[in-house]
């Protein structure tokens, strides 16, 4: 997939019921509307959700990280962005490059805010990315 043909969407709080959150598709869902407040409220204190979507606009992959000090995973890292969730979806989508990009776009955010690094909790099962992500990155 060349970049050309995808973008990436930085979610803000005057898009974020448009492209909305993307581990909570379903507009239905209780959950959704949670997830947006949460968002919403957490936003200015450093939180970012990106998407990346393609030229028809399907949601490819989406990275959301923020602040180490305001996460609220059970880490111990002054001045670092942390990754809360990386994900891309799709048997089509995979080994594209697309987390390598959102991992980029991270680490760029942590460069401009003068941070140390960026750290990210992984595991072989469910709820955090695999490590392989890390390790397999296309730079």
């Amino acid at each position: 997939m060349k970049t050309s043909e995808i973008k990436i969407i930085e979610v803000t709080a005057e898009n974020i019921s448009d492209v909305g959150v993307y581990c909570i598709k379903d507009k239905k869902s209780p959950g959704r509307e949670l997830k947006i407040d949460w968002f919403k409220k957490k936003i200015n204190n450093g939180l970012k959700i990106r998407i990346v979507v393609d030229n028809q606009d399907k949601q490819l992959g989406f990275i959301e990280y923020l602040p180490s000090e305001i996460s609220w995973r059970p880490i111990k890292a002054k001045n670092y962005l942390f990754i809360q969730c990386i994900g891309v979806f799709g048997k089509e989508s995979r080994n594209k490059g697309i987390a390598s990009l959102l991992l980029k776009q991270c680490e760029n955010d942590a460069v401009k805010e003068n941070k140390c690094g960026v750290c990210v909790i992984s595991s072989d099962g469910p709820w955090f990315a695999n490590k392989k992500l890390f390790e397999n990155r296309k730079n």
